[in-house]
């Protein structure tokens, strides 16, 4: 039952309930980033207590990257992605929580400790 409210996710107009956003930086991340999207994505819904959007934030990917952050966003509500022409993590990050969203600005990032992201290579 929580994982079904959870996939109804979506913040009223209005509404005063905290919605979290988790900005992912990425770069050339092709061969991964489904798989990594959809684990926390699974987490967050599954073990989060509030409303969350996922933003992929792609930054000057040459790899297919930006079409797979797109089809995430098709896929799994509450993922959507933003693409850069100019690589820079702190500018993807900037250029993230600046895009038009109805969703309130972001006051914490969290990033993968390094082990999580070897692991999954």
């Amino acid at each position: 039952m929580r994982r079904a409210a959870a996939r109804e996710r979506q913040r009223p107009a209005g509404s005063r309930d905290p919605l979290v956003e988790v900005t992912v930086p990425v770069y050339n991340e092709a061969k991964v980033l489904a798989h990594s999207i959809r684990q926390l994505h699974s987490y967050l819904t599954g073990h989060f207590p509030f409303p969350f959007v996922i933003t992929i934030a792609d930054n000057a990917s040459t790899d297919g990257t930006f079409a797979i952050a797109q089809q995430m966003g098709i896929e799994l509500p509450g993922v959507r992605a933003v693409h850069l022409d100019r690589k820079g993590r702190g500018l993807a990050l900037r250029h993230a929580w600046a895009a038009p969203t109805p969703i309130s600005s972001p006051t914490w990032t969290p990033t993968c400790p390094p082990a999580w992201t070897r692991s999954s290579r």
